[in-house]
């Protein structure tokens, strides 16, 4: 029997897909739930569907987007979440019941994570307590039903498999683990990028903590690999977006200030309880999430001070991060966030509650599985009386969040995801120089009077004629984009932007044959086939050293 095999078991895993089954009762019944950002990811799920019906699986340009002028948003955002979503639609023929299969799934994928993650560092008892605290936790409810924060949702399901897999590189530095923990960084980081990088961050606070003085060279050593490994994997993807940050609108200043500024989205400021703000109201109810889900630690609290619980090191390490977790969520953290620029690229400091979420469930759950382990003496009264407090507040908050969304039913989940298609987008992933005021052209190409033959318009090419004339330049009804190259009449033509951003393409007086192509540098091509055979690569030593270790 695998280590692996001795640390399962059949009741916990029943009682996890249980409990993964109640966090999407309402949706069951109800329908999807609807939320502030769920318009951005319709519109990311059908230019995906798009793109991977006509046989391309990583696109570079949504062509269909804001009425055909596309934009940057496959390019840009992490793929996977709409990999999933895709895939389920085509399962199910349906989008709503391929919806609802992914959330459960991604509620599954993370209550397994926790569980394998506690289990094996305080105890399977413990850990199928942890497995229920995160599923049910407030912010992991409010990521689907309130504020359809789904990328990060998904992205909070991987995370806690990070964190099992640090664990086990601290306690046991071996290649299995290091495969693992690169492995799993790369769907993180493919998944949610301010959660890679609020991710990363704890997870370095965390292996830090976790070091042990006989292995932290070794452990270093791994974690390093790992990193590098994880860099490997996913160079398909950024390196086709990293060297063009400037060029994306969501790079801005206007996406760090004011609402979207750090300053104005910590938890528990004052205003949050005298602003009638919708800002304030909404994070208001957040402050409620944090302070509810932080009273479940009580119970190990007290059994620490009371010293009913030993200090190891597992358990300290938790604590230290969700300490610090917990403070990133607040003002008290400011000076933290004026000095590290790259942490201000998240935006909201709330987002940390997707690491307070897993820690405090681990943390909190060596308490309460010591409650009922002492329920027979005098010793457990007081943390359960806290216990009862703490599941009394989080009970209301979680019917709280599974009351206030609007549902969406069958039959609009998927005419919207379908009307998706080429509706205007968010203007944060069209280019810097780019507005609404392109959309005033209706045609796909104005020559100013020229005869005008398309020929083919496909996402990443077109082709066209245009007549002889006196008009200079043809506008093209597609945003402008250093990727786009153009000849004419067989020689390279360098574009112009337009005044509104959409491309112009310099013509001759006499007629012209107009080719336009997107163009993938060169070192996008290899690094495809860098990450492809890092893939194959990491599985297949994988697979061969989980065989051989037993695992």
């Amino acid at each position: 029997m695998s280590r692996i095999q001795k640390l399962i078991d059949p009741k916990h895993l029943a009682a996890i897909f249980l409990v993964s089954f109640v966090a999407m009762a309402s949706a069951y019944i109800f329908g999807v739930p609807t939320g502030n950002d769920q318009v951005q990811h319709f519109q990311m799920i059908s230019s995906f569907n798009a793109a991977i019906t006509r046989g391309d699986l990583l696109p570079s340009f949504a062509s269909e987007a804001n009425h055909g002028f596309g934009d940057l948003s496959v390019r840009f955002y992490p793929p996977l979440l709409y990999y999933g979503f895709v895939a389920a639609g085509l399962l199910f023929g349906d989008w709503y019941f391929g919806s609802l299969a992914i959330f459960t799934l991604i509620f599954l994928v993370g209550a397994f994570g926790v569980y394998a993650w506690a289990a094996t560092e305080v105890g399977p008892n413990a850990g199928l307590i942890a497995a229920v605290l995160f599923t049910l936790g407030p912010y992991h409810l409010n990521e689907m039903y309130n504020n359809a924060l789904l990328a990060e949702f998904a992205a909070a399901a991987v995370l806690p498999w990070c964190f099992f897999f640090i664990a086990r590189l601290c306690n046991e530095p071996k290649w299995i683990w290091s495969l693992g923990l690169a492995f799993i960084s790369s769907l993180l980081l493919l998944t949610h990028l301010p959660l890679t990088i609020i991710g990363g961050c704890a997870m370095a606070i965390y292996f830090v903590s976790q070091l042990r003085r006989q292995t932290t060279a070794a452990a270093i050593g791994y974690a390093a690999a790992a990193a590098v490994i994880a860099a490997i994997l996913t160079a398909f993807y950024w390196t086709r977006w990293l060297p063009e940050l400037s060029w994306i609108a969501h790079s801005s200043p206007k996406y760090f200030e004011a609402t979207w500024g750090f300053r104005n989205n910590f938890l528990l400021l004052p205003s949050h309880f005298f602003g009638t703000d919708d800002l304030a109201l909404n994070l208001w109810f957040a402050d409620l999430m944090l302070a509810a889900s932080v009273l479940l630690v009580i119970p190990t609290v007290v059994f620490l001070i009371t010293r009913k619980l030993e200090r190891s090191q597992g358990l300290v390490a938790l604590g230290i991060t969700l300490a610090v977790a917990v403070v990133m969520t607040t003002p008290l953290s400011l000076p933290i966030w004026n000095g590290l620029g790259f942490m201000q690229k998240v935006q909201f400091p709330w987002r940390w509650m997707a690491v307070v979420g897993p820690f405090l469930a681990v943390f909190a759950s060596v308490g309460i599985a010591k409650v009922f382990d002492e329920r027979h003496s005098g010793v457990g009264k007081v943390p359960a009386i806290g216990l009862a407090i703490a599941l009394a507040a989080v009970a209301f908050v979680d019917v709280m969040i599974v009351r206030g969304p609007t549902y969406l039913s069958r039959t609009a989940i998927n005419s919207q995801i379908e009307a998706a298609q080429g509706a205007s987008g968010c203007d944060c992933w069209w280019p810097v120089w780019a507005d609404t005021g392109a959309f005033a052209q209706t045609e796909r190409i104005v020559a100013d009077g020229r005869k005008i033959g398309i020929e083919k318009w496909e996402p990443d090419q077109r082709s066209f004629t245009v007549g002889q004339g006196h008009a200079e330049t043809a506008s093209v009804a597609t945003f402008y984009y250093p990727r786009w190259h153009a000849t004419v009449n067989g020689r390279e033509t360098p574009l112009r932007i337009g005044k509104h951003g959409q491309i112009e393409i310099p013509l001759p007086t006499e007629a012209a044959q107009v080719e336009l192509k997107f163009v993938e540098p060169y070192y996008v091509g290899w690094a495809k086939i860098v990450s492809g055979l890092a893939l194959i690569g990491v599985l297949t030593a994988s697979f061969i050293l989980a065989w051989r270790t037993k695992l």
